[in-house]
C-alpha cells in the first residue's frame, strides 16, 4: 500500500514538471511596441491620404509622431495641414523639421516649400484686407426712350381703411334716409287717425324712428369724413431694400503643386 502511494506521488511530482516545462516552452505573444504602433499609425495616415481624406490622416499621423518622433513625419505632417488650408501650421511642422534635421536628406526642399508657403500666407493676409465692402444695392430706374434714367414711379398708398370708412358711411346714410321716410309716414298717420286729441303712446313710434335715423345720419356724416380725410393723408408704403446678408462670401487659397510630391516618405 504505501509503494502504491509513493508511486502516485512521484507521478504527479512529473506531471507537474512536465507542465511547467510546457509552459515555459510556449511562445509568449510580444505586445507590439512603440515603434510598430508609430508605424502602423503611419501605414494608416498614407491610406487616408490617397483617399483624401485628410481630418483621419492628420490623426494618423500625429499619433506615428508622437510614438516614434521621426522627423520625416513632420513631412507629412505639413502636407495634410496645407491641404486643409492650415498653411501656418504647414510652415510650423517644416520648421521643426528642420531644427531637428538642419542637415537632413530633405532639408532644402523644407526650405523651398517654407518659402512659398509663407509667400501664400502674405498674399491671403493682403487679399483679406483689400477686400472691398460689398456695393450697396442697385437702385431701381426705368430707361426713357431717349437713354436717360428716370425714377420708377412711388408706390401706391393702402387705401382699404378709407373705402371700408366710406363704405360706412354711406350704409349709415341710406339707413338714416330709410328709417326718416319710415318715421315720417308712421308720424304722418298717427296724427291723421288721433287728432286732434293725439297722445304720447300714439306718435311715439314715429318718433323713434325719427331718432334712430338722426342717429345714422350722424353715423354717416362720421364715416364719410373719416374715409375722405384717410384718402387725403394716406403716404405710399415705402419698400423695403432687398438683403444681402445672405450672400455667401468665398476666400481661397492656393497652395505650391509641389508640396503634395513628397507627401509620404518611408517609414
Amino acid at each position: 500500500m504505501t509503494g502504491c502511494v509513493q508511486r502516485a506521488r512521484r507521478l504527479g511530482a512529473a506531471a507537474m514538471v512536465a507542465a511547467a516545462c510546457a509552459t515555459l516552452s510556449a511562445p509568449v505573444r510580444a505586445q507590439p511596441n512603440a515603434d510598430e504602433l508609430a508605424h502602423r499609425h503611419f501605414e494608416s495616415g498614407v491610406a487616408y491620404l490617397q483617399e483624401s481624406d485628410y481630418e483621419n490622416a492628420l490623426k494618423a499621423f500625429e499619433k506615428s509622431y508622437q510614438l516614434s518622433k521621426r522627423p520625416e513625419i513632420l513631412l507629412n505632417l505639413a502636407t495634410v495641414h496645407e491641404r486643409l488650408g492650415q498653411l501656418q501650421l504647414a510652415v510650423d511642422a517644416l520648421e521643426e523639421y528642420l531644427r531637428k534635421e538642419p542637415d537632413g536628406e530633405h532639408a532644402d526642399t523644407v526650405r523651398v516649400r517654407i518659402a512659398n508657403l509663407q509667400k501664400n500666407i502674405a498674399k491671403r493676409d493682403a487679399a483679406k484686407k483689400s477686400e472691398p465692402p460689398p456695393p450697396p444695392p442697385p437702385k431701381k430706374t426705368t430707361e426713357k426712350a431717349d437713354g436717360t434714367e428716370r425714377e420708377p414711379p412711388a408706390a401706391k398708398p393702402d387705401r382699404t381703411i378709407p373705402y371700408v370708412a366710406l363704405g360706412l358711411g354711406g350704409l349709415a346714410a341710406g339707413g338714416a334716409v330709410l328709417t326718416g321716410i319710415l318715421a315720417k309716414g308712421e308720424y304722418d298717420s298717427a296724427k291723421d287717425e288721433c287728432d286732434p286729441h293725439c297722445q304720447e303712446s300714439d306718435v311715439s313710434s314715429g318718433k323713434s324712428l325719427a331718432m334712430v335715423s338722426t342717429v345714422l345720419t350722424g353715423v354717416a356724416a362720421v364715416g364719410v369724413g373719416v374715409g375722405v380725410i384717410l384718402l387725403l393723408t394716406e403716404k405710399p408704403t415705402a419698400e423695403k431694400p432687398p438683403s444681402s446678408a445672405g450672400v455667401p462670401h468665398f476666400d481661397v487659397a492656393l497652395g505650391p503643386r509641389g508640396a503634395a510630391a513628397a507627401a509620404a516618405w518611408k517609414f
